[in-house]
């Protein structure tokens, strides 16, 4: 009688911890289109979309777009691309959207000149490390 009722214990603690590891994700409602071929699968925001269509017409080869957590930054959007063979991240801080104190500190974070370059253009950020066509790149980044 003792084996069922450990049995029965274990089975519903398995339960329980089976059920917290579920997560709860949530979905944030943006402005977007979906470029499917290119996205994996993930919406982007408008203008980050526009953004990568520069690159694109600038004759950068780029590849699958990727998640990033723009919230710790405070940007109200966020990808990953890959691009000439490298990764790259893009931020846009939307100015209706974004925290007025984050949008007064963006020009500080400008550094093109360094190994991890952060480069402001605007409401948008590029970062950039160990690229070999990281000038390039940030070229084309800032003639948008």
């Amino acid at each position: 009688m003792k084996k069922v009722i450990v049995f029965g214990l274990v089975l519903v603690l398995v339960l329980v911890v089976l059920s917290g590891c579920n997560g709860n994700k949530k979905d944030v409602a943006v402005e977007s289109q979906e470029t499917p071929e290119a996205t994996g699968n993930i919406q982007i925001y408008s203008e980050l979309e526009q953004m990568v269509n520069h690159f694109r017409s600038a004759g950068l080869e780029t590849g699958q777009y990727q998640e990033k957590n723009h919230e710790i930054i405070g940007a109200t959007a966020g990808l990953g691309l890959e691009i000439e063979g490298g990764d790259i991240e893009l931020y846009y801080y939307d100015p209706d959207k974004t925290d007025a104190d984050v949008l007064d500190t963006l020009e500080n974070k400008h550094n093109p000149d360094a190994t991890y370059a952060i480069v402001i253009n605007g409401y948008y950020e590029l970062a950039v490390a160990l690229h070999p066509d990281q000038e390039r790149i940030i070229e084309i980044f800032m003639s948008y």
